[in-house]
């Protein structure tokens, strides 16, 4: 039986892309949905709009612990979008191109903002990397 303590809150992510992650990010919503994980697709704009508006939503989630909020965003690189969503706080947003950088990033870092590059990511990769930043739990220092 499981401890009630342990128990970890549902999960939703926000999502968004500038025009060159647009079709990553796509991909990566209908594979977060088909693990029935609750999404929430901002849609496409520019890299700092994006970026921003998913910072902005996930910092005032993070006050409430009955569901975990993370963020997934794409651009070019994914540098631009992490950067406008960590000026929020509460946010730590990391570009992963590997499983390795997501894993670091989610267990040392507590990412919890992923952003990807859609110039440089397949969707294969993507997924992969998508997989070990949801299934990788923060080890607090």
């Amino acid at each position: 039986m499981a401890d009630s303590a342990t128990t970890s809150p549902p999960l939703k992510i926000i999502s968004g892309a500038d025009s060159f992650g647009a079709e990553l990010k796509d991909a990566m919503v209908s594979y977060l949905r088909s693990l029935n994980i609750e999404v929430e697709d901002l849609g496409t704009t520019s890299y700092y709009n994006i970026g921003a508006e998913v910072g902005r939503r996930v910092s005032s989630a993070t006050t409430s612990p009955a569901v975990e909020t993370r963020g997934l965003l794409a651009c070019g690189t994914g540098v631009g979008v992490a950067i406008f969503a960590n000026k929020f706080p509460g946010v730590f947003a990391s570009t992963c191109l590997t499983r390795g950088e997501a894993r670091n990033n989610r267990s040392i870092n507590n990412c919890n903002v992923l952003a990807l590059s859609g110039m440089s990511t397949s969707i294969d990769t993507a997924k992969e990397i998508v997989d070990t930043w949801l299934n990788t739990p923060f080890k607090s220092p």
